[in-house]
C-alpha cells in the first residue's frame, strides 16, 4: 500500500497467489532437473559401465553406482547454486520465471563461491540429519517406545525448516547486498 492508503486485501491476495504459482513452477523445474541428474547417472552406470570398463579404470562395478551418486549429488548442488537467487529475484525483483532464472544465473556466476557455500552447508547438514534418522530410528524404537518415531520425525522436520529459512534468508541478504552495490555504481 502507498503511504496513507489502506492496503487492499483482494489485490494483495491475487499478487501473492501469482508469486506463489511462479515459485511453485520454479520448484518443479529445479526438482525435475535434480531428479533427472540422478536418473541420468543411474542410466549411464547401468548401460555403459561394463566389466571391461571397470577393469580399464580400476574401479569395481559394485563401487561405481555409489561414486556416481556422489557425483550427481555434487552436480545437483552446483545446479541449485545457479537457481539460488530465483526466489529473491521473483519476490523482490518482481520478475517472472525466465527472467528470474536469467538473473539468478548472472548473480551466481558473479557470486559463485559464497552462493555455493550457502547452498552446500544447509544441504550437507540436512543430509546428516537424514542419515542419523535412518541409522538410529530402529534402535531408538527398540530402546524406547515406538511413538518416538513421531518425535524424531517432527524434530527432523523442524530442523529442515530452520535450515531452509536460514538458506533463503542468507541468499536474500546476499542478493540485497549485491543489488545495493550495483545501485551505487
Amino acid at each position: 500500500a502507498q503511504e496513507g492508503n489502506m492496503p487492499k486485501f483482494g489485490s494483495n491476495l491475487l499478487l501473492s497467489l501469482k508469486k506463489y504459482l511462479i515459485l511453485l513452477g520454479l520448484g518443479i523445474i529445479v526438482t525435475l532437473l535434480v531428479f533427472g541428474t540422478f536418473q541420468l547417472g543411474n542410466f549411464l552406470v547401468l548401460k555403459f559401465y561394463t566389466e571391461d570398463v571397470a577393469e580399464f579404470i580400476h574401479i569395481p562395478t559394485w563401487r561405481m553406482p555409489r561414486l556416481i551418486q556422489y557425483l550427481c549429488f555434487f552436480l545437483s548442488l552446483v545446479m541449485e547454486t545457479f537457481f539460488a537467487f530465483c526466489i529473491p529475484v521473483i519476490i523482490i525483483g518482481k520478475k517472472k520465471i525466465i527472467g528470474s532464472i536469467k538473473r539468478s544465473f548472472k548473480l551466481s556466476f558473479t557470486l559463485f563461491l559464497p552462493t555455493f557455500i550457502l547452498i552446500c552447508v544447509p544441504t550437507i547438514f540436512d543430509s546428516f540429519i537424514v542419515l542419523i534418522k535412518q541409522k538410529m530410528l530402529v534402535q531408538l524404537m527398540n530402546k524406547f517406545i515406538p511413538e518416538i518415531v513421531f518425535i524424531i520425525m517432527g524434530l527432523g522436520f523442524c530442523l529442515y525448516l530452520l535450515t531452509q529459512v536460514l538458506r533463503i534468508s542468507s541468499l536474500t541478504l546476499l542478493f540485497l547486498h549485491h543489488k545495493n552495490v550495483e545501485d551505487r555504481l
